[in-house]
């Protein structure tokens, strides 16, 4: 076994990886297979950095490509700490170039402070850009406005390769000089591009290519600071290099150096992202800036049997300019299958028996390790609307169509009715919401009669209540009532009264209220998800969990809108959302859910499968047409292409090699000869590449023999070559907890569920408000307090200005919470607390304590060394609680594991520090008591696990409980 084994059961690793792991120094490309192991070399190279190399996790940059991507690599690392760590450099490009930029952005022509744009604010800055410059070209009649998401995306491509708005209108200059073909067309894109780019800076906003951009343009431009950063990351690792654009590749190379130490994982057959700039070029790039760079292959695969891999290889082996592997299985199952249905509906009906076969079996597979994989999100729906019908639970995992789910139309539309009693349509909507009763002819009835008296659809309802009456009926109901020959259910007409009446209301709340405090209202009031009637779990998960984005969506608008936060702004904010095709994507969920796993082929990168079905294999949808760009960037502004006669067949056959190797033992693939229309589909190439026969009468056809082509032939196989990676990572905890959520859980374990498993929305408080802009002030002053305390001027102005600049929940109050504030700061002052050389290290230090089966987070306030060892601070904004109360403390308890777990802090204090008089308070936590408090919020966390979300009902918790009215325990 190699020295690049780690510490723990079942971490052997094959010599190629152990030789991956075991390269610490220089330059080391990884080329990996799919299945091959290359997370877990990503993650055992970087403990050989600590253990071996004794590099601090302050100076070791890991980057990847998607929050969960970076999520995960963050646990496997944290699984293999015995005790914790400090604050691990995980992360995306983006959000490490948005760090550097928070700390570097002094030096640029950037806003301070700024934000990330959403994606719907640049379609409005870029809509406004083009109505006041009318670019001839672009700006045309009948739809002047539909060119924008086009303008976008040029824009981001030209930001992926350093191209800002003043390269731009160099190469447009150049372009039209030379009398270029569209030249005319790129100097208009160039002064819309400039003027865009200065909107966004004008407004404090910065987009997620600006950040990369921005921060290699200053790595590049400032030779002190490209030090002081190589200085700080003295080793870059990066997952999924062949997914890098031009910018994420400079800053990989200006943070490494000539000389430094940087390891890249890669796979040119897995490269899938050209849409977003991303270029095998880089990996080609890569070995000649670093020509002296160590190459190692992972070829064993650990994931996929014989016959899974088979087809794949051979349908890749057909891209002509790719690094040829020899990638093998020592694992045997069962032939794919393919099926040539006659149209689309046979083609979902095979699938869905297939999968009832799957679920049925003597050794049945789980509906969470069946995924079915699509070309593009349109192709997701029948899918999805078969599964219900069958009754097997699914979730859609990255899907489109986030405004058009069910509960969000519904949210929608009652929001729509309270600004407009006018929208008819909507009302309709409102008055078949769940529990409301009314059947849909007594609805279509109402709406007739509301149009034909031109009424609203609340005033023609409550003539039709007032006909229902005995007196009504004598004065010519047969005439008047729009429901006339139907008995309606007295209950029904009770329920709609209601929910009408609750409109009126909100309409009222809305003159006053921002459209968050009214959106949290119609929740709350209608009980809406309560009514929810879902025959599977996971729907009413996923239900909830989209209802929490739109809650938030209205939030990020109130916190953005300045002086409109009012509901008619956030309905007229939606459309807009919907125009630029922004807050597309359905919530997403914990991918462990048993569910049937319904996506795109892109959005299952990086996941695997016991089964994996991929229909749609057909002529122009798989591989797709190639339209081309509607505004191309210009090839003068590319950094680097590789030179492929059919780029965009070779990239979808890439993307099919993807699909096809999440699975692990069973391959389904599928091809109808109809879809919509009248249209006859040919099938796929592909199809013929990976080697199958062609079956027109319909029948399941075996895949060819699972051999495998000559460049793949597996050489003999050693006893260290067979070892096969624990495919269900037992040593990654599954759980990763705050405080806050263990405290939760300890009060009522339902309410816990409501919120982070149901993830329901909560209604912010200002006391939560007013803790947070304390802590900030506090970080904000002791981070400038090294040479002693600031004035306390300064110091009240820091909170001032940070409580000042938020949208405060209790507006009527505010002035009272900003002066208890400015007295907590001028307290502390008054006691000599925001002296900042005491520190032993910066405030609000995040941590991540490893217990057993699971992790808690959390940041120390403050810590101080004196004389006596170090103390621990924490501010409390709460009431003081009672010596024998801050004993048994939990919170106390973690945080004092943490420091001498975590940072090696011995001997330490507890302290608490309250609010009203800065006074601190020690806290002595016996061993006894430490071990007490481990074992609480282990049994805490393992009641979380094991889905134990009994109520714990109390009048004076459930007064206060987001959740009361949703909750059937409530008290």
């Amino acid at each position: 076994m190699s020295e690049a084994t780690a510490a723990g059961p079942g971490t052997a690793l094959n010599p190629a990886q152990a030789e991956a792991c075991d390269h610490l120094d220089g330059q080391l490309l990884v080329l990996a297979g799919p299945g091959t192991g290359k997370t877990r070399v990503i993650t055992y190279r970087y403990m050989n950095l600590l253990a071996r190399a004794g590099v601090s996790t302050e100076n070791i940059l890991v980057l990847t490509f998607t929050e969960k991507a970076a999520g995960e690599m963050h646990d496997r690392i944290a699984a293999l700490c015995e005790t914790g760590f400090s604050e691990l450099q995980v992360s995306t490009f983006h959000a490490f170039a948005y760090r550097f930029l928070r700390e570097e952005g002094h030096r640029l022509p950037i806003p301070r402070p700024f934000r990330i744009a959403q994606e719907v604010e640049k379609w409005q800055t870029m809509c406004a850009v083009l109505e006041r410059l009318r670019p001839e070209g672009l700006y045309r009649l009948p739809r002047p406005l539909d060119v924008a998401p086009d303008l976008l995306k040029l824009i981001e491509r030209a930001k992926q390769e350093m191209a800002g708005p003043v390269d731009y209108r160099r190469i447009a200059a150049d372009m039209a000089h030379q009398h270029h073909l569209g030249a005319e067309l790129q100097v208009e894109v160039a002064k819309v591009y400039e003027a865009h780019q200065d909107a966004l800076l004008a407004a404090g906003l910065l987009d997620y290519d600006d950040t990369i951009y921005w921060a290699v343009r200053l790595l590049e431009d400032d030779p002190d600071a490209l030090a002081r950063w190589r200085a700080r990351i003295t080793h870059v690792m990066v997952d999924e290099f062949q997914d890098t654009n031009f910018s994420q590749l400079r800053l990989v190379e200006l943070l490494a150096g000539e000389n430094g130490n940087v390891a890249v994982v890669g796979d040119d057959d897995q490269s899938i992202y050209k849409f977003r700039g991303a270029s095998v070029a880089n990996l080609r790039r890569f070995r000649d800036t670093y020509p002296g760079l160590a190459i190692v292959r992972l070829e064993e695969n650990y994931r996929s049997t014989r016959q899974v891999l088979a087809p794949a290889f051979r349908l890749v082996g057909h891209n002509t300019e790719r690094v040829k592997k020899a990638v093998f299985s020592d694992r045997d199952g069962p032939a794919a299958r393919l099926y040539l249905a006659p149209d689309r509906d046979h083609e979902v009906a095979w699938t869905v028996e297939r999968i009832e076969e799957l679920l049925g079996a003597r050794e049945p597979v789980v509906a969470g390790e069946i995924a079915v994989l699509v070309r593009t999100n349109a192709q997701l729906r029948p899918f999805a609307r078969a599964l219900q019908r069958a009754g097997i639970p699914y979730q859609l995992l990255g899907g489109r169509g986030f405004l058009d789910q069910l509960e969000i139309k519904d949210l929608r539309a009652l929001l729509q009715l309270v600004v407009d009693p006018s929208d008819t349509n909507a009302g309709a909507r409102v008055l078949a919401m769940p529990g409301c009763g009314l059947s849909g002819s007594q609805i279509l009835r109402l709406t007739a009669a509301a149009r034909r008296e031109e009424v609203t659809l609340e005033q023609a309802f409550a003539a039709a209540r007032a006909a229902e009456t005995a007196d009504a009926a004598e004065a010519g109901a047969e005439e008047t009532n729009p429901l006339v020959g139907i008995t309606p259910d007295p209950g029904a007409w009770d329920r709609a009264t209601r929910l009408l009446a609750l409109v009126d209301d909100l309409r009222t709340a809305s003159l006053r209220a921002p459209a968050d405090e009214v959106v949290f209202t119609a929740l709350e009031r209608t009980r809406y998800v309560d009514l929810l009637d879902y025959p599977h779990e996971i729907q009413r998960i996923q239900a909830g969990a989209n209802i929490q984005k739109f809650t938030e969506v209205c939030a990020a608008f109130c916190e953005n809108a300045g002086g409109d936060a009012t509901l008619g702004a956030f309905v007229e904010y939606l459309a807009a959302v919907e125009a630029s095709h922004s807050e597309e994507a359905i919530a997403p969920l914990d991918v462990g859910a048993d569910a049937i796993h319904l996506m795109t082929v892109h959005r299952s990168k990086g996941l695997e499968f016991t089964a994996v079905f991929l229909p749609g294999l057909v002529e122009e949808r798989f591989p797709s047409r190639n339209r081309g760009e509607a505004l191309p960037l210009p090839q003068e502004l590319i950094a680097e292409e590789v030179g492929n006669r059919d780029p965009s067949v070779a990239e979808e056959r890439r993307l099919a090699f993807v699909a096809l190797t999440r699975a692990r033992r069973h391959l389904f693939l599928s091809a109808a000869e109809r879809y919509e229309g009248g249209k006859r589909w040919k099938p796929s190439r592909f199809l013929a590449e990976m080697g199958f026969l062609p079956a027109p009468d319909g029948t399941v056809v075996e895949a060819l023999a699972a051999e495998t082509a000559p460049e793949v032939e597996a050489p003999p196989p050693t006893p260290a070559a067979q070892a096969a990676l624990p495919m269900g990572h037992p040593d990654v905890p599954e759980l990763s907890v705050s405080y806050s959520q263990l405290d939760l859980y300890q009060q009522c374990p339902r309410a816990y569920q409501y919120r982070y498993v149901y993830r329901l929305p909560t209604r912010p408080s200002p006391e939560q408000e007013f803790g947070v802009a304390v802590h900030a002030a506090l970080k904000e002053i002791l981070e400038e307090a090294g040479a002693g305390q600031p004035p306390e001027a300064e110091a009240v102005a820091v909170f001032g200005r940070i409580f000042g600049g938020q949208r405060f929940s209790d507006p009527v109050n505010a002035d009272l919470w900003l002066e208890r504030g400015r007295e907590f700061i001028r307290a502390l002052h008054r006691r000599g607390r925001l002296d900042g050389r005491a520190l032993h290290m910066e405030p609000e230090k995040a941590f991540t304590l490893h217990l057993p089966g699971f992790r808690v987070q959390g940041r120390f306030d403050r810590v101080d060394r004196n004389q006596k060892g170090f103390r621990v601070v924490d501010y409390k904004t709460g009431e003081v609680k009672e010596d024998w109360q801050l004993e048994r403390d939990l919170q106390l308890g973690i945080y004092a594991i943490a420091a001498e777990k975590v940072f090696g802090l011995k001997p330490v204090t507890m302290a608490i520090c309250y609010l009203d008089d800065a006074t601190e308070i020690e806290v002595l936590k016996t061993t006894s008591q430490l071990e007490a408090d481990r074992d609480l919020a282990g049994d805490l966390a393992m009641g979380i696990v094991a889905g134990d979300f009994t109520p714990a009902p109390a009048p004076w918790k459930c007064a206060h409980c987001d959740f009361r009215l949703v909750c059937d325990a409530a008290l």
